[in-house]
């Protein structure tokens, strides 16, 4: 099997820190909204196609990461803590939400102003080449490595 993955709670993070950068006056319920209307238009667009590829979340950095994603054909990883506890401890009725569209008006607002957003979400919106540098992904792989220098720093202290 092959998979994707959208990482929303990254994306989230990333276009969180660009509105309180830039002082960008949007709504925060809408940028709440920002990485899982990604991964629901990539979702879609990746089943129109009729591919086989699957789908994998990650990266979460709120319940609404894992919350949100009921409904859809995927598998979504999360944190014991802060996140599996926190939805046992709730006991929330299970709702399905993933294939209920993002309102126009917040996916309007968001590529209007935060470009990072749009390029995520409209077609063709990024170059290839410009993946590497794209903000959202510089922010997870330098998380990435940050975390894997600190494992093995854990593990040559161990030795």
């Amino acid at each position: 099997p092959m998979y994707y993955s959208v990482i929303t709670g990254i994306f989230d993070e990333y276009i969180t820190g660009q509105v309180e950068k830039e002082g960008i006056d949007i709504p925060s319920d809408y940028v709440w909204q920002g990485g899982i209307a990604v991964a629901k238009k990539i979702y879609q667009m990746v089943k129109e196609s009729g591919s086989e590829c699957k789908f994998i979340g990650g990266g979460a950095r709120g319940l609404h990461h894992f919350t949100e994603m009921v409904g859809a054909d995927c598998q979504i990883t999360i944190n014991w803590s802060g996140t599996a506890d926190k939805l046992l401890e709730q006991d929330a009725p299970v709702v399905q939400r993933f294939l209920a569209p993002t309102p126009h008006r917040v996916v309007d607002e968001l590529c209007e102003k935060i470009p990072a957003f749009r390029q995520a979400y409209e077609w063709k919106a990024i170059d290839p080449s410009e993946y590497e540098d794209y903000g959202p992904v510089v922010l997870f792989r330098s998380s990435f490595e940050s975390a894997w220098k600190n494992a093995l720093k854990w593990i040559e202290e161990r030795k």
